[in-house]
């Protein structure tokens, strides 16, 4: 049975009606679902810093040179382990050990032998005071001296030739030679002092008891002299270690090397150069700097921070956690210091120097309320 026409026609009017109408009703639902979300969800709201540094809590400390000269030896890679008072470079201090020895080897021989080879003869004579002679004991502890005191010259005389060989080729110098030369010379006339004792003692003179007195007066002002001498000697010493300690550059604390440059042996160093720093073993915080426009009365300790590092990226090595610790006040220059406490963060981003972004939440705000505050502001 056939549909009369003009039915058709308004079945084909009431169908398109439909569409518009579902279209309509689903725009509607989303307006309305959007409106919802940025009337009720909150996002927070953060101010920026891009200034931001990962800082020591504790001070850094420098490895100067109090003097200049050139480095003989140094190990001054950046992020090396250092311990406390570890040397870490030195200058040229070949002289000054050469001095050192020499002093040692002096001291030695005055306080070792000379010394007490004066009052061992004091005490003979002071035994011949007594019993009128040198006992067979004395006689051979004066031997024994002796020998001691010859194998002592022979080295010298010995190491004097050593060091004439040496002088034309610009070895040794004339100060040394003539050092030695008088070093075999106190120590031949110490052998002639200690054979002419040795001599009386195998004769078992019996010797006037004033020319005796006058003799322990006369090796006692030798010992008086040799104290002196000593005392001299080491004082020269400590002033010549002072020195080379001076040379040796040591790190102040325990931490890690920072060195700005690579110094290697044969680079000349001035006097007060800074030739590296120490970042001490301690915990690390969160500097950063807000313009008092934007950040005063804004930025609150107990606030939520998040620092992304420039040279780690986040997507990577992940972000760090912190919270605001202090909030300084205004500066000359309009700028306000945050600092902040590190809560979560990987092992890798708490190195001192890192500089990166820091976002610190201040508030939290439904969209809407954002979208009107940019419009205003």
């Amino acid at each position: 049975m056939s549909t009369p026409f003009p039915r058709t026609l308004r079945a084909l009017d009431a169908e398109s009606l439909k569409t518009p109408r579902i279209a309509a009703f689903f725009v509607f639902l989303c307006v309305a679902g959007w409106l919802f979300w940025a009337g009720t969800a909150r996002f927070p709201v953060s101010v920026t810093s891009t200034s931001a540094q990962v800082v020591a809590v504790e001070p850094l400390a420098e490895i100067q040179s109090a003097i200049s000269g050139p480095l003989t030896f140094a190990m001054l890679s950046t992020s090396r382990r250092v311990e406390a008072n570890e040397v870490v470079a030195r200058l040229d201090t070949a002289a000054l050990e050469i001095e050192d020895k020499r002093l040692t080897k002096l001291i030695s021989i005055v306080e070792i032998i000379e010394v007490p080879a004066a009052r061992s003869q004091v005490d003979m004579l002071r035994d011949t005071q007594v019993t009128g002679r040198l006992t067979a004991a004395k006689a051979a502890e004066s031997r024994a001296q002796l020998n001691e005191i010859k194998t002592a010259q022979n080295n010298a005389t010995t190491e004097l030739k050593r060091l004439q060989t040496l002088l034309p080729l610009g070895v040794a110098s004339q100060a040394q030679v003539d050092q030695q030369n008088t070093l075999a010379q106190r120590l031949e006339f110490n052998a002639q002092r200690w054979q002419a004792t040795l001599q009386r003692a195998q004769a078992e003179d019996t010797l006037d008891r004033r020319v005796i007195d006058a003799e322990i007066a006369q090796v006692e002002t030798q010992i008086a002299t040799l104290k002196r001498t000593l005392e001299t000697l080491k004082s020269e010493q400590e002033q010549n270690r002072q020195e080379i300690e001076k040379r040796t550059l040591r790190s102040p604390i325990a931490g890690t090397l920072n060195a700005p440059q690579r110094l290697r042996p044969g680079v000349i160093v001035a006097a007060g150069q800074t030739l590296a720093t120490v970042v001490p073993d301690s915990t690390v915080e969160i500097l950063a700097t807000y313009d008092v426009r934007g950040a005063s009365g804004r930025i609150a300790p107990g606030q939520l921070a998040t620092l992304k590092l420039d040279a780690l990226p986040w997507t990577r090595h992940g972000v760090v956690e912190a919270v605001v610790r202090e909030v300084s006040q205004v500066h000359s220059d309009g700028q306000i210091l945050v600092r902040c406490n590190i809560m979560m963060a990987p092992d890798n981003t708490k190195r001192h120097g890192l500089v990166g972004t820091l976002e610190i939440e201040i508030d939290r705000a439904t969209p809407l309320q954002i979208l009107i505050e940019s419009l205003i502001s």
